[in-house]
């Protein structure tokens, strides 16, 4: 089934925008050995408000419940549960080439690589996966201060994160799936999805002809580059 984008949700990028995943090696093995794609619960994110409707919204809410103030208490938290449990995601990087900023947040270990993508690359990779699968940019707002209006679908609260993560500049592939694991893996065609790979530009050269080697080793027609930021 094709990627989808959902009515709620913003995407205004080209077929030809470049996007970017950083990964640890043994990640992006994965990827290519079972040419699944990993989606993480939107739970298991490290920012407090991820799936979360602003405070300003809920706020809102509250000072014209009166004396339904306890159905819609119990609403909210029956919508942040469901988010929390229904939404997978994979996140990446809209940008013209990589980022050094990203490297250092994302790539802990010089064991690490950057996957080049595209729009257009993505959704061949999805093609012929039977379920739905979403697409949006990720909108950044002050939760404090910014309140949704009108109705809330739980994949739109998905799309939101804290102002404080702008310079990631995310775009985010959804799906909802009910399962206990923290994470899922859906396949793809992985030969599709990657334009390129770009090696750690923290690895020495040592371990930058490891990576190729082992890369080499599951498929010789992918391309593996040095970065472009060099810091010796």
């Amino acid at each position: 089934m094709p990627i989808s984008e959902h009515p709620l949700l913003k995407m205004t990028l080209s077929e030809t925008q470049n996007i970017y995943r950083y990964i640890g090696l043994e990640k992006l093995i994965s990827i290519i050995k079972d040419s699944k794609l990993y989606f993480s619960r939107i739970r298991e994110m490290q920012d407090i408000y991820e799936g979360k409707i602003t405070d300003a919204t809920i706020e809102k809410w509250r000072s014209s419940a009166g004396d339904k103030i306890e159905i819609l208490n119990k609403n909210i938290e029956v919508m942040h549960g469901l988010a929390a449990n229904l939404l997978h995601i994979s996140c990446w990087n809209i940008n013209e080439n990589e980022d050094e900023l990203l490297w250092s947040k994302y790539c802990s270990s010089n064991l690490s690589v950057c996957i080049e993508s595209n729009i257009a690359s993505l959704r061949k990779a999805f093609a012929k996966y039977p379920l739905r699968i979403e697409i949006g940019e990720v909108v950044y707002a002050d939760f404090k201060k910014e309140i949704f209006e009108g109705e809330l679908n739980i994949i739109e609260i998905g799309s939101v994160k804290n102002r404080y993560f702008m310079n990631e500049r995310e775009l985010r592939l959804f799906c909802m799936m009910y399962k206990n694991d923290s994470s899922i893996s859906i396949p793809i065609d992985y030969k599709a999805l990657i334009k390129r790979i770009i090696i750690n530009p923290k690895a020495s050269q040592y371990i930058r002809d490891n990576i190729r080697d082992i890369i080499e080793k599951y498929d010789t027609s992918l391309i593996v580059e040095d970065s472009i930021i060099k810091y010796w």
